[in-house]
C-alpha cells in the first residue's frame, strides 16, 4: 500500500479574519478611516505561501474593487494586512439615505 503524499492545495492553507465598520459616511473617507478594523491572513501550513493576492469588491458603488499583494506568506504564522482606501468619495457624497453594501473579500 502506498503511502498518501498528497499535499493540501495552498488556498486550503489560506484562513482571513477581519473585522470591517458597520456603517461609514463621508466624514469616513474624509478622516482616512479604513474599511477594515482589522484583516489578518493566516497560513497554517508548513510551508511558506508565496505571491498572494487578496481581492476587496462589494455589491454597490461605496467600494471601488482593489488586489492586495502578498509576496510571502511565512509557514505557520499570519500577516496582518492593510486595507487600501477603497472607498468611492462621489458615491458617498451623493449619498442620501442608508444603504446596505456586500462586501466580497
Amino acid at each position: 500500500m502506498a503511502a498518501n503524499n498528497k499535499k493540501k492545495p495552498q488556498l486550503d492553507l489560506i484562513e482571513l479574519d477581519g473585522e470591517l465598520l458597520n456603517f461609514v459616511s463621508y466624514a469616513t473617507y474624509f478622516n482616512r478611516i479604513p474599511l477594515f478594523t482589522t484583516l489578518r491572513v493566516y497560513n497554517n501550513g508548513e510551508e511558506d505561501i508565496e505571491n498572494v493576492t487578496i481581492a476587496l469588491s462589494a455589491d454597490c458603488p461605496l467600494v471601488m474593487p482593489a488586489n492586495i499583494s502578498l509576496p510571502l506568506i511565512p509557514a505557520q504564522s499570519s500577516t496582518e494586512v492593510k486595507s487600501p482606501s477603497i472607498f468611492n468619495p462621489k458615491f458617498l457624497a451623493d449619498l442620501k439615505e442608508t444603504q446596505a453594501c456586500k462586501m466580497f473579500v
